[in-house]
């Protein structure tokens, strides 16, 4: 079936989709500019990263309720669940306009209109009744393994996101990295802890606009060529550099929050840029979000120290090197963080028997040893 590839209501090349839902040909380039900022490789277009990038808008196969969805609606894959809504997000403003249907923008996007429930309630293992199951929603773009699903609250576009269990300990997690950037000074999206039922879930609201696109470093590095000489690191912050964002000052906070969060899972598809979809211009790094695997979140009570040895991502091979990649500490006013582990102490001391007092005990005393670690680290 023949599509339109869209920039919000910018026409930008047509595509050919097969029966799965996913991009099988490229034909016509309206608006070289606006395609997605690493399909043009050293000049050229590749049909292979379009259908890459169209392919990773899809929930992915390993989210936990996904297949509880595709029994529920009869439907193989994810991305059949992509291509009928549009491939609509809440991250960005890119969307598919079949041929044979004239629809805008306007009417259909998720950031002006309200869209269905039915996609959350099956990923969070609801059972619906009713007959016809309405497709029409932004939870079929969203990433990640953890169930999550968005909701219009007091009319804000708001993320819920569950953890796993036992502890669900990525959902407190959240919480705690807000509080510890909120005293630290460092801009980021503020996560709330959220009871839906007798579980809970952090909330967050979408720090995307209709007039934003969220492009993260995984297609940031992507626009060039990495040289086998250059790390990972230096890479981003060329890629950067050539497009006028200077991306270290972000990179050095980020560094530090995962370091003192202990955060295993700072990949390249969870920090990124913000681009004006109009102008195409950069405007900055995206605040820091998604925090949640900290702080020994999936290991048991008496091996959550053990998660010293666990290997940060993307940019070294452990904690203290990724250390030694900042720049500048001289934004870090350590005074900041008296009383933080008390004040997680006492969030803690009311999880409705998720977590336990000596998990709370273990984690209050890691933050502990974290914050101590990283005083004598500026120190030496």
């Amino acid at each position: 079936m023949t599509h339109t590839l869209m920039h919000k209501d910018l026409e930008v090349a047509e595509v050919t989709l097969d029966a799965s839902g996913m991009i099988t040909n490229i034909g016509k380039v309206i608006s070289k500019n606006h395609l997605p900022v690493d399909i043009v490789h050293d000049g050229f277009m590749e049909r292979s990263r379009l259908s890459k990038w169209w392919e990773q808008r899809c929930i992915p196969a390993s989210r936990s309720g996904i297949r509880n969805l595709l029994d529920q609606l009869d439907i193989c894959c994810p991305s059949v669940l992509l291509s009928r809504s549009l491939g609509l997000s809440l991250s960005d403003q890119y969307w598919i306009r079949p041929s044979e249907i004239d629809l805008d923008w306007h009417d259909v996007n998720f950031f002006e209109n309200p869209f269905s429930d039915d996609v959350g309630d099956l990923l969070f293992g609801n059972t619906l009744t009713k007959g016809e199951i309405d497709l029409s929603s932004p939870d079929n773009t969203s990433e990640g393994n953890l169930k999550k699903r968005w909701k219009i609250i007091d009319g804000e576009r708001i993320l819920l996101k569950s953890g796993n269990d036992p502890h669900r300990f990525e959902v407190f997690n959240e919480v705690i990295a807000s509080s510890l950037m909120d005293r630290l000074g460092i801009v980021h999206t503020k996560y709330d802890l959220l009871w839906i039922g007798d579980g809970p879930c952090c909330s967050c609201k979408d720090f995307i606009t209709p007039s934003t696109d969220l492009v993260t470093a995984y297609h940031i590095q992507r626009m060039q060529k990495r040289p086998n000489n250059r790390s990972v690191y230096d890479h981003y912050v060329k890629c950067c550099s050539d497009i006028d964002i200077d991306i270290i000052p972000s990179l050095d906070r980020m560094i530090v929050v995962d370091y003192l969060m202990l955060n295993h899972d700072r990949h390249m598809n969870n920090f990124g840029l913000i681009r004006d979809v109009k102008t195409l211009e950069w405007l900055g790094p995206a605040p820091i979000f998604d925090t949640g695997s900290s702080l020994g979140h999936d290991r048991i009570t008496s091996m959550m120290s053990s998660s010293l040895y666990a290997v940060p991502k993307p940019f070294a091979k452990s904690f203290d090197e990724s250390l030694d990649l900042v720049s500048s500490f001289d934004w870090i006013n350590l005074d900041s963080l008296e009383g933080f582990p008390d004040e997680i102490d006492t969030f803690l001391a009311d999880t409705r028997g998720y977590i336990d007092d000596l998990r709370r005990k273990t984690t209050v005393n890691l933050l502990s040893d974290r914050i101590r670690s990283l005083k004598n680290h500026l120190r030496s």
